[in-house]
């Protein structure tokens, strides 16, 4: 069974949604409020029919990856 979309929730389900992910990249301890958004942002998207990432877990993982990578690289300049 596929999870609805988006697109498909009714308002009480995206409700639920947004709190669950909310509450998952909470668990994750980032280091920023920016790192929070970025990975929040991944997440929806993998629900979002219009999102590049929509249901592919493969381009979700490599977007994440991207990610990681931009998120380090800024760390380290601004230690530098």
């Amino acid at each position: 069974m596929n999870l609805p979309s988006i697109q498909e929730m009714t308002n009480k389900e995206k409700e639920l949604f947004n709190q669950i992910i909310d509450e998952q990249v909470q668990l994750m301890g980032l280091e920023s409020e920016r790192d929070e958004v970025t990975i929040e942002n991944l997440l929806i998207d993998f629900f979002d029919e219009e999102s590049e990432t929509y249901d592919n877990f493969e381009k979700l993982l490599v977007e994440t990856e991207i990610a990681e990578e931009l998120l380090d690289t800024t760390y380290m300049q601004e230690d530098t």
